[in-house]
């Protein structure tokens, strides 16, 4: 009952920011895969490569949105267990932007630094992360920006107190993003709530699916509502 209740919830989120405010409406997939390695009982190296891409294209007021390779990105990063309700983590991040469009290729370094807040109410586990990003791109007039990050997020196993091997998890996050580089202080720039399941196929691999939707506003009040489908592997020793 309760992961009824949750999960109708979370759909109603979703309905409630698909029909306010509505500009271009765009569909994509979000596929991810990451390998993490544990080098002590408190640090852990992480590799990720992942993308973005459009998967229809769109005409909106004179303007086309097509069908795309919209970036990909390459990171690394280092977590590190202060205890077991704090992680702290460092990464670097290389993107690729519009890298199969005509002309030269346009890049974005973005070394980011964040901290996870972990409580577990019986099978339920909630994380509050922190995360700041620096932004450094080219191609364009503003070269620079620094991004703040919030998402609460809850996972619990399907079956059980625990995720074992074989069993499927319900994942669910509401992040949201300001960029106070802009002419408004803590301008509230993207929002973005995800749905997932997820599966424990053994003892080193994850896999995880589920809807993500992005709500991407810019300071003329213009908006782009993007519906990904997200695809994540993951695996770690």
């Amino acid at each position: 009952m309760k992961v009824k209740t949750t999960l109708i919830a979370v759909l109603f989120i979703f309905t409630v920011k698909y029909s306010y405010g509505q500009n271009v409406h765009l569909y994509g997939i979000l596929p991810s895969i990451g390998y993490q390695k544990k080098l002590n009982n408190y640090l852990s190296l992480n590799l990720n490569t992942n993308s973005q891409t459009y998967v229809i294209e769109r005409n909106y007021d004179g303007e086309t949105y097509p069908a795309m390779v919209k970036n990909i990105n390459f990171a690394t990063g280092i977590n590190y267990q202060y205890s077991p309700h704090l992680q702290l983590a460092a990464s670097f991040l290389f993107r690729m932007r519009e890298p199969l469009a005509e002309g030269p290729m346009r890049y974005q370094l973005r070394p980011w630094q964040q901290f996870t807040l972990i409580h577990r109410l019986d099978k339920y586990r909630f994380r509050n992360r922190f995360r700041i990003e620096q932004r450094i791109f080219t191609g364009q007039k503003d070269n620079f920006d620094i991004r703040l990050r919030y998402r609460l997020s809850t996972d619990f196993p399907l079956s059980g107190k625990e995720i074992d091997v074989g069993e499927a998890y319900i994942n669910l996050n509401y992040e949201i993003v300001s960029v106070p580089t802009m002419e408004r202080f803590l301008y509230f720039r993207s929002q973005r709530p995800y749905a997932g399941i997820g599966f424990q196929l053994d003892n080193y691999n994850r896999l995880e699916i589920g809807p993500q939707f992005r709500v991407e506003k810019m300071e003329n009040g213009f908006r782009e509502n993007v519906i990904f489908l997200v695809l994540s592997w993951s695996h770690s020793k």
